[in-house]
């Protein structure tokens, strides 16, 4: 299955490398499941509030909703 990863952090005070944390988690459960992550989205510094005001989600939803994403499922570091 082809993966797409997205992270965030919400506040200035974390870290960048908090997204990266995120991301080798899931590509570490990908591969315990068999699956290949093929495409990360990312939106550092940005609050949960708004989804209009997170563009790698933004993206994410539009290559979901494209004939031919490059992806079949989504996986978010809870």
């Amino acid at each position: 299955m082809r993966i797409a990863a997205y992270a965030r952090y919400s506040s200035e005070k974390q870290k960048q490398e908090s997204i990266e944390d995120q991301f080798v988690a899931i590509r570490a459960w990908a591969e315990k499941l068999g699956h290949e992550v093929v495409a990360y989205y990312s939106d550092p510094a940005r609050s949960g509030k708004s989804i209009t005001r997170r563009p790698g989600l933004m993206k994410l939803l539009e290559e979901a909703g494209a004939k031919l994403r490059p992806f079949d499922e989504v996986v978010v570091y809870h």
